[in-house]
């Protein structure tokens, strides 16, 4: 008998640990090695999505200039070249053409060029060239920023007193007011907090937030396009008689391959805290709206060969979000 339960209690204990052990202490504790982030995975992604999901780290990136480090935000591509929008006091003392160092998300650092700014609005438009693959933010020409719209703005924050290092932080909280023709094109101002280092990072929408309704939430899909079968066409090919036209082609609606995916939605830039003019912060945060810095440059975009920015549907974010989404949701929904 205590050779049987010797030689029994091994599989016992372990078969004990893997069901209701929890956190254990003792032996090696090895560190997870940091991942390289470079796509979109199932671990970017929460359901229900909304503002849960780490979609925005893929579209902003650190910028050092003169000044401080910043932010900045992709909007756009052409070839291997980039366009970034952040506020022109990130930048510093930086003229037409010269080179700013930016990072991207994977860890590359790349050389980039301011290719416009102006000095009525604390906005920039730099470039930079890379033959790898970065996602562009998604502007929707119809969504403008409105009091008590929810946003979030994001941003690498620099180090500080308590936060050993920069890091990539997020804010959440509504637009308190806009105000047109403000001083340095300052029209968002929004009730989130934010760190030196987040200016020039992007302030996003979500479609919860708008009246129209996004690619993901739309219960009318692309109609899909069913030919003649082949039995079909042998039958009018033996007869050696044109297919009529309503034998030709029937439409049917397909499945929503994401309902609920909901790509983030750019609509500003994040510049600074705003004061008192006593001296002090209010506690409000500042930027400008993307309509503001894209009616600036838009010019310049069109100059560099961007004549237009895409869909929803025509975006990267969408193209490799929406059918890891679909994943997310059936494991969440247990399907």
């Amino acid at each position: 008998m205590r050779l049987l339960i010797a030689l029994i209690f091994p599989f016992l204990t372990i078969f004990h640990g893997q069901v209701i052990s929890g956190y254990q202490f003792g032996g090696e504790q090895k560190i997870k090695a940091k991942k390289v982030r470079e796509k979109l995975t199932f671990d970017d992604f929460r359901y229900p999505m909304l503002y849960n999901n780490d979609i925005y780290d893929f579209v902003t990136v650190a910028i050092y200039g003169t000044a401080e480090p910043g932010s900045g935000v992709i909007i756009a591509q052409k070839g291997d070249n980039y366009y970034v929008l952040t506020a022109n006091h990130v930048l510093g003392k930086v003229l037409k053409g010269d080179e700013i160092d930016i990072q991207t998300l994977d860890g590359k650092y790349h050389s980039a060029k301011l290719l416009d700014f102006d000095e009525k609005i604390d906005g920039a438009l730099i470039k930079f060239t890379s033959k790898r693959t970065y996602y562009k933010a998604f502007i929707h020409p119809d969504v403008s920023p409105r009091t008590g719209m929810y946003i979030l703005t994001e941003g690498y924050a620099l180090a500080s007193k308590e936060a050993r290092k920069m890091s990539l932080r997020r804010s959440l909280g509504p637009i308190v007011t806009v105000i047109e023709e403000n001083k340095d094109g300052y029209d968002l101002f929004y009730d989130a907090a934010t760190n030196v280092g987040m200016s020039g990072g992007g302030v996003f929408s979500d479609f919860g937030q708008t009246k129209i309704k996004g690619d993901g939430w739309s219960k009318d899909w692309l109609p899909m396009i069913i030919g003649p079968s082949d039995e079909t066409k042998e039958r009018y090919k033996e007869l050696e008689i044109e297919i009529p036209e309503f034998a030709k082609l029937k439409k049917n609606k397909q499945s929503h391959p994401c309902y609920g995916f909901s790509t983030p939605i750019l609509v500003g830039i994040h510049g600074r805290a705003e004061s008192y003019r006593g001296g002090g912060k209010s506690g409000a945060s500042m930027g400008i709206s993307i309509y503001t810095l894209l009616t600036r440059f838009g010019k310049t975009m069109f100059n560099e060969g961007v004549a237009s920015l895409p869909n929803e549907r025509e975006t990267l974010l969408w193209k490799d979000g929406c059918p890891i989404y679909k994943r997310v949701k059936a494991y969440y929904l247990g399907q």
